[in-house]
């Protein structure tokens, strides 16, 4: 077996491109080495006293499996359908496993190769499918990244405090607390995935890119306290549960354009959050965006509900425009304590919740459709029961 130094993975994308193929092969101080996309590249490090690998096999797959010179390893013990191979020292390998190959986890026999695996790359003949828990707990696991895989298993990441890159161009379901707490994470890639389960990257503190492109629903607390979370675009994304975005205190932008529904608490704490995107959404859940400091403008033209809380404590925000409003929660402005101007639709069935608008100070109140000024005297005098006040030289529009 050839040894080879401590690699620095690097970033691949979903295709294997020959310059990425070259990066890739730089990295892992295999220059000489053919690299093929439907071959599985597998980097680990045996340690002092443990310097054996567990490979799960079974007779539905026929694999080779080659050493880092390019040379097949023949020298193993298949025991129970594991295949155990032995290496005469310590140190970090590189194994290629060529054909039709079942993949492999660290559950139930393999758990003492936990703290071995240091970059997996698995092509086209890797199995479509990690079983639930698989990598939970590899603390020494850099970079994951899959061509065929189709699903993961709940909480196959979790706790790979060394995790770097995650791609699955082609997984459909993210499930529940898939990477939950990989703090090195910095990049997710899911070009096909669909659904993200509850807690699927929550406290992936380091994360910074999230793609996901074809994701239409958001698990409640999925990307709860990823403190380093800038942007985040979800183009077709309908649905965001509870608590999803809660405390990305870096968070400054989020565009949502086919979000009809988002959960409790979904952008709480996102003080740094100014720019956001939902020209979709029909409902603001229970205190979906309290305390978002930073946010100045809200521009919801489809939204008819604001629950309780929705906005309270944004004490930066100035204008709220608000066409097909119908129904706005206790409290829901709460200390918005910078909002001038407010502007809705006038309706004989708007609901406005006492205390809805405390410590609101307007200067500029727009009725649209008014048809008189009756007619937005009406609208005014909910607001004003629902503790809104007015500054000299207030204006009623409509």
């Amino acid at each position: 077996m050839a040894d080879i130094s401590t690699p620095t993975t690097a970033r691949k994308t979903e295709d294997f491109t020959a310059t990425q193929i070259a990066l890739v092969r730089n990295s892992l101080g295999i220059n000489d080495y053919p690299f093929y996309p439907d071959r599985t590249y597998i980097t680990f490090e045996a340690v002092s006293g443990n310097n054996n690998l567990h490979i799960a096999t079974d007779a539905s797959y026929t694999y080779s499996i080659l050493k880092g010179d390019g040379s097949e390893i023949l020298d193993y013990t298949d025991t129970g359908g594991v295949k155990v191979l032995n290496f005469a020292s310590a140190g970090t390998y590189l194994i290629t496993i060529i054909g039709d190959f079942q993949g492999i986890d660290t559950t139930g026999a393999l758990l003492s190769d936990k703290d071995k695996y240091i970059s997996i790359i698995g092509g086209t003949n890797y199995n479509t499918a990690i079983p639930a828990t698989a990598f939970n707990t590899c603390v020494y696991l850099k970079e994951f990244y899959l061509i065929s895989a189709v699903s993961i298993g709940g909480a196959a990441f979790n706790g790979c405090t060394s995790l770097l890159y995650a791609r699955f161009p082609n997984v459909t379901t993210i499930n529940i607390n898939t990477f939950l707490n990989c703090t090195s994470l910095t990049s997710a890639v899911f070009l096909g995935a669909t659904v993200i389960g509850n807690t699927a990257f929550k406290s992936c503190v380091s994360l910074t890119s999230a793609i996901f492109p074809d994701v239409n629903t958001i698990g409640n607390e999925s990307f709860q306290s990823c403190e380093s979370l800038v942007n985040i675009t979800f183009p077709i994304a309908t649905t965001i549960g509870d608590n999803a975005f809660e405390f990305c205190a870096s968070l400054v932008n989020a565009i949502f354009p086919d979000a009809t529904s988002i959960g409790a608490s979904c952008f709480r704490l996102c003080k740094s959050l100014s720019s956001i995107d939902f020209e979709s959404l029909i409902s603001v859940e229970l205190q979906a965006f309290d305390s978002c400091n930073s946010l100045i403008t809200v521009n919801f033209q489809s939204a008819t509900t604001i629950s309780s809380g929705g906005f309270s404590g944004c004490n930066s925000l100035i204008d709220a425009y608000l066409p097909s409003i119908t129904t706005i929660g206790s409290n829901a402005f709460l200390n918005a304590t910078s909002l001038k101007v407010f502007s809705l639709k006038y309706s004989l069935g708007l609901s406005i919740t006492a205390v809805a608008f405390s410590t609101v100070v307007l200067s500029d109140l727009y009725v649209i459709g008014a048809a008189n000024l009756t007619e937005a005297q009406e609208i005014e005098t909910k607001l004003t029961i629902a503790g809104m006040t007015q500054l000299n030289g207030y204006r009623l529009l409509y």
